[in-house]
């Protein structure tokens, strides 16, 4: 019996241990723990930046060098949409023509595999006629002749007509004259100019121009200028100071000539498939932010081909002469402006506008 009660005894004391062991309530400080650490976490999170929604970049061209006036301008243009943006476009530089010449860069505008280009407006009147106005000769008297007309209607209108081809333009102006540039001798008369294979771009009016003034126009790829002047290829062309110094066609053709024969019109072309992929907040922050500060982009870039100009004249140039009557140059080259005006009757629509706000 008492054998008995003595594992009844034990039996009972081995169940009330059991029962305290399943009966313990969970710690206090075990429920709360997650609510601090999550709490800790969100703090965390709060102080730091958010990140843009997405990340955008863009490739931008330019034929001038890397630290220039103009360089260094665009630069400015390109950081202020970055920081209005919030960093959602970034835009890679790439100067000294790195991605290729004027006429592929166009076509590689129009696809959206390049962003934006700096550009000549000569290039551009072979997608729309009414920019061969920009490339008359004598057509703009200064900057500020040509600012004064790129504000006009007309001037917007001409913008406008590129979104067609796939190119978005708001402002375009000039950065100086595209002067000429020999290897043999500089001009003094009209004379001058005959018989001289001329390097011109492949634009009609520029080749028209030339042939009118007796010379022989070849088109050559910017890039391939220095060669065509130093094998023979070609007597002269015609550019401005700063790609004078850009290419050092100085070395090969120690000429040149003050004369505004053409002007040297400069924009900033912007792929309208890359402009229409983005947000339409950023879009709105990239067409103002670009026409805000192109104007001065392309007033940096008058000064600093005016100041290239006489460096050359002081330091490189052989020869230079100065035109100081332009008047028998634009009596032989009249027939372009008629002939133009002809093939493209809305053209007069321009040059008027052009002339009314000399």
């Amino acid at each position: 019996m008492k054998r008995i009660f003595a594992l009844l005894l034990a039996s009972a004391m081995a169940l009330t241990v059991m029962s305290g062991c399943t009966s313990s309530k969970p710690a206090a400080s075990s429920a709360p723990a997650a609510p601090a650490s999550s709490a800790a976490a969100q703090s965390e999170a709060a102080s730091e930046p958010a990140a843009p929604a997405q990340v955008t970049t863009w490739k931008f061209s330019t034929f001038d060098a890397e630290d220039t006036n103009q360089s260094n301008a665009y630069k400015a243009m390109w950081k202020r949409i970055e920081e209005e943006t919030g960093g959602e476009l970034k835009v890679e530089f790439y100067p000294l023509g790195q991605l290729g010449g004027e006429a592929d860069l166009l076509q590689n505008l129009q696809t959206g595999s390049l962003d934006a280009a700096q550009m000549g407006c000569a290039l551009l009147a072979g997608l729309e006629s009414s920019f061969n106005v920009g490339d008359l000769p004598f057509i703009f008297d200064d900057f500020d002749h040509a600012d004064r007309f790129a504000k006009t209607d007309e001037a917007k209108e001409m913008n406008a007509k590129l979104e067609a081809s796939g190119l978005e333009v708001w402002y375009w102006s000039i950065l100086g004259y595209r002067q000429p540039n020999l290897v043999k001798k500089t001009i003094n008369s009209p004379e001058d100019f005959k018989g001289v294979k001329w390097r011109t771009m492949e634009v009609a009016v520029q080749m028209d121009t030339m042939t009118a003034l007796g010379a022989v126009p070849i088109a050559v790829p910017y890039n391939d200028v220095y060669n065509a002047l130093k094998m023979g290829v070609v007597d002269a062309w015609m550019n401005d100071g700063v790609a004078f110094k850009n290419l050092a066609t100085y070395e090969v053709a120690p000429y040149y000539c003050d004369i505004p024969l053409f002007a040297s019109t400069q924009t900033c072309v912007i792929s309208k498939k890359s402009y229409d992929a983005l947000s339409d907040k950023n879009k709105e922050i990239v067409k103002r932010v670009v026409e805000e500060d192109l104007p001065g982009v392309i007033k940096a870039a008058w000064d600093q081909n005016a100041a290239q100009l006489q460096e050359l004249k002081d330091n490189n140039f052989k020869d230079w002469t100065k035109v100081e009557d332009t008047a028998p140059y634009l009596e032989l080259v009249q027939p372009v402006y008629d002939n133009l005006v002809k093939e493209y009757p809305e053209c007069q629509k321009y040059i008027d506008a052009i002339n009314s706000v000399r």
